[in-house]
């Protein structure tokens, strides 16, 4: 649950909430492969704090590039994380890019 079950730390003091976490089911295992995490914004919302979680989501989207994310934490072996901001005119097309 957001809010309490996972938050990003970035490098200013408060955490970064995404609103949704979405994975894809690996065919050959009864597992999930990709966890995605998604952040809405309107469009009226694209400010300075969008930009800094746009830069948060990118960083982790390059570290998760250099490093397998086993690597970086316990809990998820096998999983690839893909971090996105999506605005609300974007929505359809980028989910159906992602899944």
């Amino acid at each position: 649950m957001s809010r309490q079950d996972y938050h990003i730390q970035g490098w200013k003091r408060n955490k970064i909430y995404p609103d949704f976490l979405a994975a894809d089911k690996q065919e050959e295992k009864d597992d999930y492969g990709t966890v995605y995490v998604l952040e809405t914004k309107g469009i009226h919302i694209k400010n300075e704090d969008t930009k800094y979680k746009q830069d948060v989501f990118a960083l982790c989207n390059e570290l998760g590039a250099k490093k397998a994310w086993e690597e970086l934490f316990d809990e998820f072996p096998d999983h690839d994380f893909e971090f996105q901001v999506v605005f609300e005119d974007e929505w359809q097309n980028k989910i159906n890019q992602l899944i």
